[in-house]
């Protein structure tokens, strides 16, 4: 084997590495069970297309807000 096709092999090896598929967010059509309500659970703000398709119940600034309050919680 010449260092060119050991070199096509190291190559091909790591672009394998780097390109595995990676997990994404599951994503639900309008009429699916995991499909978010239209409007947020907090605030009765519009939900985004986008938020209510990962299922999300809260908007963005809610959930913002969820989490930064979250870790003052647990210092407690």
């Amino acid at each position: 084997m010449s260092q060119e096709d050991r070199a096509q092999e190291l190559e091909l090896a790591q672009w394998e590495a780097v390109n595995v598929n990676r997990p994404r967010l599951p994503t639900y059509s309008p009429g699916e069970p995991g499909y978010g309500p239209a409007f947020c659970v907090v605030c009765d703000e519009d939900m985004p297309a986008a938020r209510r398709r990962m299922g999300a119940t809260r908007c963005v600034i809610c959930q913002e807000r969820a989490e930064r309050i979250a870790p003052n919680r647990l210092a407690r």
